[in-house]
């Protein structure tokens, strides 16, 4: 193999990593954010299942106005109650 496979090589293996680091340890999972909010207050019975079925933009404004300790957050124009998750 000549110099230029074995560079190509080194990026790809890098490049890998790097996304590999980023999913891990950088992006935020607003999934488990959710799911540990709803297993806190007492609703495991429905949580994975619903948390999975609904849409994901929905669940990213609900995780971050979590994080934010927010009392509502906005989704398609709708406002939503932080605690519960339904429409006010």
């Amino acid at each position: 193999m000549n110099r230029n496979g074995k560079g190509i090589i080194v990026v790809i293996v890098f490049a890998g990593l790097g996304y590999f680091a980023y999913n891990k340890f950088i992006k935020i999972d607003y999934k488990k954010i959710v799911f540990k909010h709803l297993n806190r207050n007492g609703v495991k019975s429905y949580s994975k299942e619903f948390v999975n079925n609904v849409e994901k933009g929905y669940i990213e404004k609900w995780g971050k106005a979590l994080q934010e300790n927010s009392k509502k957050f906005n989704y398609n124009n709708k406002d939503y109650d932080t605690q519960s998750g339904t429409a006010i």
